[in-house]
């Protein structure tokens, strides 16, 4: 003779799953939180990138003023690397948040429908993971996009600095 379930276990199990759901949520928002700080330095980096390319477009080509854009490039870069990496960083976070949001998820269905979550139930949960997944897919895309167009933008200045020293070399008197 099977028992039925006690009701006590079924409101324990929620109030435990209500405080991993409480924590998963202020776990999130300490997430976006840092992601907005992220993106403010990502904003910062690109106007410090667009007013050095301005700078250098507006000087001339002497030997110091070479070394001196070439020096603040490379500090940019190696900025720019650092802020990719916490950005990886953070991406590789929200895919584990999102996989513990997901399983949070899958045990409040459980316990709704005790164990066997109807069909409806099942569609809207998987639903709601796709179209998290969608979203953290389109953001991914734009960061990647974004990481792109900076990468397009160092070869070309890099490029340029070639350029500009392979031609400043041959006119320059200090130069060999």
């Amino acid at each position: 003779m099977t028992q039925p379930p006690d009701p006590r276990s079924a409101s324990h199990s929620q109030t435990d799953l209500d405080r991993e759901q409480a924590l998963s949520e202020l776990d999130e928002s300490i997430a976006t939180r840092q992601q907005v700080i992220a993106d403010h330095e990502q904003d910062r980096l690109d106007r410090q990138q667009s007013d050095l390319d301005r700078e250098r477009s507006g000087l001339d080509g002497s030997f110091p003023t070479r070394v001196d854009l070439a020096h603040r490039q490379s500090d940019l870069d190696r900025e720019q690397e650092r802020r990719d990496t916490r950005q990886k960083q953070l991406d590789d976070e929200q895919t584990g948040r999102d996989e513990v949001q997901d399983f949070l998820d899958g045990q409040q269905t459980d316990i709704d429908t005790g164990g066997a979550p109807s069909l409806s139930d099942a569609d809207r949960a998987a639903r709601r993971r796709q179209e998290a997944a969608l979203a953290r897919a389109e953001a991914a895309l734009r960061r990647a996009e974004s990481a792109r167009h900076r990468a397009e933008a160092a070869l070309r200045r890099a490029q340029e600095i070639q350029r500009r020293f392979d031609g400043g070399q041959a006119t320059d008197p200090d130069a060999g």
